[in-house]
């Protein structure tokens, strides 16, 4: 897909808190300026992710 990402460790739950998780494993994609734009919660398959990147770059 050409795209990187960070992976965040919360080990004490604040940020899950903040972010309002709701299950494990929850995505999140992010703007150029940090704002969450799109909110997946549940695992996905890599054809899942790639359509969930992609719809998300056109709304």
């Amino acid at each position: 897909m050409g795209v990187s990402y960070l992976v965040l460790l919360d080990k004490d739950g604040k940020i899950a808190s903040n972010f309002g998780i709701e299950g494990i494993p929850t995505t999140f994609l992010l703007d150029e300026n940090g704002r969450v734009v799109a909110k997946n919660v549940g695992m996905m398959t890599y054809d899942e992710l790639d359509k969930f990147v992609k719809q998300s770059k056109k709304d």
